[in-house]
């Protein structure tokens, strides 16, 4: 699990290079045409700058600069201010990094008026919910969505 707020990008990275190998994996032994290896390759940008925009937006709507999402631990610092999270440090301890990692998710999830449902999107089909977050109609509710309902606990 990456540890960084571009997550979403790693696990899109993945899935992109799976794709991209097994295509350059047929071009070498199904012997496909030099035409259709540039047309994945096409794919495979497009797919990686699509996530990259998606990222961007997020941060563009939470008041941040957008070209933050492209440092790896600025990013994460950054995306520490959206959510709230006052010990973005811990990212630099083993497992306790995976912790605030998924903790950061869910967070952003909620400062944006989702629910854990699209927690758990953001989570496991990040390539999927991120562009939702990014482009959909979600606005960013600030520290006040975390607050209350922290403040709400025990109250009838």
């Amino acid at each position: 699990m990456a540890t960084d707020s571009s997550y979403i990008l790693y696990e899109g990275f993945f899935i992109a290079h799976m794709m991209f190998f097994l295509f350059i994996w047929q071009f070498l032994i199904l012997k496909l045409t030099l035409m259709t290896v540039l047309i994945v390759c096409l794919f495979y940008l497009g797919f990686i700058f699509f996530l990259i925009a998606s990222i961007w937006k997020i941060y563009t709507k939470a008041g941040q600069p957008g070209w933050a999402c492209l440092i790896p631990f600025y990013s994460f610092y950054i995306l520490a201010k959206i959510v709230g999270i006052k010990n973005w440090w811990l990212i630099f301890i083993p497992l306790a990094n995976i912790y605030i990692a998924i903790v950061a998710i869910f967070k952003l999830a909620k400062v944006f008026g989702k629910g854990t449902g699209f927690g758990f999107g953001l989570l496991f089909l990040g390539f999927i919910f991120y562009p939702i977050l990014g482009f959909g109609d979600a606005t960013y509710l600030g520290q006040s969505e975390l607050n209350m309902d922290i403040n709400a606990i025990g109250v009838n």
